[in-house]
């Protein structure tokens, strides 16, 4: 396919070098060339098993559309570019079709064209004659000086001058004015005149047809073949007329309808129908516009008199009063009158008759009996003037409505009197706004006006009731349904004011059920720190540690808390962690009690247990003090008898150390101690620890000094100590 498109296209390219079809042609080719691609596509699909067919149906497509492309062209050589001709070429279905449209087509063309020409060289002949003739008369009209003498003679020299120029200007300006027509003017000048009065008064005419509507072609033609000015008129007359007389008779025959009282279907739709044909027929045979005029008007008083009549029954019909052969008698007297007078007279007599069954109106309870008589007489020389049904429907209407608003009055008042939840002061005000009410709707408004009054205090009672059924009773809802002015107002604010107290039902109702779930676990947030204390690891350490008075303390007062809603558990939990507070605090007195035990170097098990057993932190202070001081005063006891032991030693060791060495010069440093040691130690008088320690050291290291002396050295650290005006008694 692609190659084949090529080949067209390359064939195109050739044929814009060498044009055979001309531009136009080309782009026919091309767009034949893309219609063929494209119609080719859907048979390639459906047939792409047989190629050679679809290759065929391709070629008889190219062709046709050649064919058309080829058709059209030449058309349009021929000067054919119609619309029309062009849609029967592209609509034929075959070659052959498009070269026989094509051949009709232009053998229709060029027949056209030869008519056309002939007659186009007939009316040139013609104009050239009349050209010739028309030159021919005005070089007559030129030179022929007693035709000049003659017409000026007649019409003077203005008038031949105007004479001579109207027949240039018929020549040039009319076509249908010929030679002949001229000489006719020239042997009577008079003539064009006439000709001209003719043509003004035809077109005149013309204008007044048209002006009345007549503008058909066959009247026109009439008045147009008209050959006096009297006639044009005359005709003009009759045509008019017989127009108008015409236009009448469609006018009031299609206004037939409209009479429908005359022509009354309701009752005889034959007869009316034959009545209405009959009137028509009479229409028809009408001869002037004024027998049409005078039907109508026939027609119209008929008409008015039926109308008259039958509203009249219907007015009859509206009286209650009036029944059975009375009433049947009046409708006969109504249905034979001559005039629509006499007919309205018969309903006016008997609606005065009627006044006398208007008993709300005209009552005698409510007015004084001369009044009610007077007011009906009012009424009856009222009807009287009354000349139309028209204003005895609006009288009848009025009595009517006067008799409703009485009556209306009547039974609102029993309905006010009826009324439970008004006052008597608002009794007597709907009274005289009632009986001062002018229409039906004043007096139905006041009495709606109470009924609403009535209505609203009720409703307003019952609210109150159903807010007290909530026990709504505070001041301020109660004012809130008193300040309502409808009865909708009403039901409103207590649907307002009762789902409030829902609501707040509800809340509270939620809120004492969180409340209450709230309570419960309260408790048993507290019955869990009961149950800890009371059997817990931790409630028998503290019973253990800070002793049972506390913890039943802490026990009760818990206990008491669960009755208690502000009592929680974190004020149990507080509690008990002042209690562990004191606990650890305890312990840890009681380890640093036994630290500063065992820093005293008490590690008996019996001390430390004591510690263990103490209960606050001032016992354990006190414990540990009292085991200290009874510790250090063993200690230092047995410190102190060690320590005179010691002293004893000592004091004996010098003793027998002075023994050896008596008479010595020497021994005086240790005499001395000796002598000073010798209260404690023979005569037993108290000595501290310290001192003990101190005077027995002292000894010893005034022996081991002597001792370690040589001779010399004794003999010179003697010399220090001896003083021989104050020698020892011993010495």
């Amino acid at each position: 396919m692609k190659e084949k498109i090529k080949k067209v296209l390359d064939e195109k390219k050739l044929n814009e070098k060498t044009p055979k079809y001309g531009k136009r042609k080309l782009k026919i080719g091309l767009v034949s060339c893309l219609l063929a691609f494209t119609l080719s596509i859907p048979i390639t699909f459906a047939k792409e098993n047989k190629p050679a067919e679809v290759t065929h149906t391709i070629t008889i497509t190219d062709e046709l559309q050649k064919a058309k492309d080829d058709a059209i062209e030449t058309l349009d050589d021929n000067g054919i570019k119609d619309n029309e001709s062009i849609s029967k070429i592209n609509a034929c279905t075959t070659v052959e079709q498009v070269r026989k449209t094509k051949k009709e087509i232009i053998k229709k063309h060029r027949e056209e064209n030869r008519k056309k020409q002939e007659q186009e060289e007939q009316e040139r002949i013609k104009e050239e004659q009349r050209n010739k003739e028309r030159d021919n008369i005005l070089a007559e009209l030129a030179t022929d000086v007693k035709k000049w003498e003659t017409i000026k003679t007649q019409l003077g020299e203005d008038g031949a001058k105007e004479f001579y120029k109207k027949i240039e200007e018929k020549f040039n300006t009319d076509p249908t004015f010929t030679a002949q027509k001229a000489k006719s003017y020239l042997e009577k000048p008079e003539l064009l005149k006439k000709d001209d009065e003719l043509k003004e008064a035809k077109e005149k005419a013309k204008k007044e047809l048209k002006e009345n509507g007549i503008d058909t072609e066959f009247f026109l033609k009439r008045i147009d073949s008209a050959s006096k000015k009297e006639l044009v008129e005359e005709l003009t007359k009759q045509i008019i007329s017989s127009h108008k007389l015409q236009k009448a008779k469609e006018k009031l025959i299609k206004e037939l309808d409209k009479y429908t009282y005359v022509f009354d279907k309701s009752e005889h739709n034959d007869l009316a129908n034959h009545l209405k044909e009959a009137k028509k027929k009479e229409i028809q045979n009408a001869t002037t516009v004024e027998e049409v005029n005078k039907i109508e008007k026939q027609l119209q008083d008929a008409n008015e008199l039926s109308k008259v009549k039958k509203e009249a029954k219907a007015f009859l019909d509206r009286l209650t009063h009036v029944k059975g052969t009375e009433k049947t008698e009046i409708t006969n007297k109504i249905g034979n009158a001559k005039d629509t007078k006499q007919a309205i007279t018969l309903v006016k007599d008997e609606l005065k008759k009627a006044l006398d069954g208007y008993s709300d109106v005209f009552s005698e309870k409510l007015y004084p009996k001369d009044f009610v008589k007077a007011l009906k007489k009012q009424e009856e020389q009222e009807i009287d003037k009354i000349n139309s049904l028209e204003e005895l429907n609006k009288k009848l209407d009025t009595i009517e409505n006067a008799n409703k608003i009485a009556k209306a009055k009547e039974e609102a008042k029993e309905k006010v009197k009826d009324m439970k939840e008004l006052s008597f002061e608002e009794k007597t005000e709907a009274y005289n706004a009632i009986g001062s009410g002018s229409t039906l709707e004043e007096v139905n408004a006041e009495i709606k006006k109470a009924e609403e009054k009535e209505s609203l205090k009720k409703a307003k009672d019952d609210a109150i009731d159903r807010l007290d059924d909530y026990g709504i009773k505070d001041n301020e809802s109660i004012s809130k349904i008193n300040s309502c002015n409808s009865v909708e107002q009403v039901n409103k604010v207590k649907k307002e004011l009762i789902e409030k107290r829902k609501q707040e039902n509800r809340k509270k109702q939620e809120k004492e059920e969180q409340e209450r779930i709230k309570e419960e676990q309260r408790k048993k947030e507290l019955e869990d720190v009961l149950a800890e204390l009371a059997t817990g690891d931790k409630g028998l350490e503290l019973e253990k540690a800070l002793g049972k008075e506390k913890i039943e303390k802490l026990f009760n007062e818990i206990k008491q808390g669960l009755n208690n809603p502000e009592y929680t558990k974190e004020k149990a939990k507080k509690a008990l962690e002042a209690l562990e507070t004191k606990l650890n605090e305890l312990k840890e007195v009681k380890k640093e009690a036994k630290e500063e035990l065992r820093k005293e170097g008490i590690t008996s098990k019996l001390f430390l247990d004591k510690i263990d057993l103490a209960k606050t932190k001032e016992g354990v202070d006190a414990l540990k003090t009292e085991i200290i001081k009874s510790h250090k005063e063993e200690v230092l006891k047995k410190a102190l008898k060690e320590a005179k032991e010691k002293l004893k030693l000592s004091y004996e060791r010098a003793n027998k150390f002075l023994e050896t060495e008596n008479g010595k010069y020497y021994v005086y440093p240790i005499q001395k101690l000796v002598n000073e040691a010798y209260d404690y130690v023979e005569e037993g008088k108290d000595i501290t620890l310290e001192k003990a320690n101190k005077l027995a050291e002292d000894i010893e290291d005034a022996v081991k000094n002597v001792k370690e002396l040589s001779t010399k050295e004794q003999r010179e650290k003697a010399k220090q100590y001896v003083d021989l005006k104050n020698l020892p008694d011993k010495v």
